[in-house]
């Protein structure tokens, strides 16, 4: 019993060293090639430039992941750690930007004509949303931008901006992604970490 417990432990020795020595780096340079790591920021970046690219057409995950080189859980895990939200939701929160952007700028037309111009459909997210970062529903902000409620033309000191590109850098400086390493560094996410596809 005893000597069949001695080779069972040097089988997994064996095994082990097999593991560590030549099967996890052929795995690695097969399955894992160094070109296909992108770094949390250009991940970022990437998405930014493409939204800012198809707006205000729609935009799929599917789409946004393969044009970033990822996969939508990689991209969805990006936006997660370093936004803090899904990359959809960030998207929508830019789209209402812009429709905010269109509604102080052109007061005197429709909601709709905004949400065509913007790409926003009015649904309950969009709501919530819009609730959520202007404090107040579409209707009641179209009627604080408009001139015509004051009988005086339309002062807003507000100006926001609504550029995906400049938000996502003002995002990646304050979080300190903006370094590529590889994700088999070993370094703690988010600083410094890269994902694979």
């Amino acid at each position: 019993m005893y000597l069949a417990a001695q080779r069972l432990q040097g089988i997994c020795r064996k095994i082990a060293a097999w593991w560590t020595h030549l099967a996890l780096p052929f795995i690695n340079s097969v399955l894992v090639r160094p070109s296909t790591f992108a770094s949390a920021a250009e991940i970022l970046r990437k998405s930014a430039s493409l939204f800012e690219h198809h707006f205000p057409g729609p935009l799929a995950i599917t789409e946004l992941a393969s044009h970033c080189h990822v996969s939508p859980k990689t991209l969805t895990k990006v936006f997660a750690a370093i936004v803090g939200e899904a990359p959809m939701t960030t998207m929508k929160r830019w789209r209402l930007k812009k429709l905010a952007h269109s509604i102080v700028r052109k007061p005197e037309q429709p909601l709709l004509w905004h949400g065509v111009e913007t790409g926003i459909t009015f649904t309950r997210l969009d709501k919530r949303l819009f609730k959520e970062m202007y404090c107040q529903d579409f209707c009641s902000f179209r009627q604080t931008c408009s001139p015509m409620r004051h009988h005086s033309p339309a002062i807003t000191p507000w100006d926001e901006h609504c550029d995906a590109t400049l938000e996502i850098e003002l995002i990646i400086q304050a979080s300190g992604c903006h370094y590529a390493t590889c994700i088999a560094s070993g370094v703690p996410f988010p600083a410094d970490t890269a994902f694979a596809t």
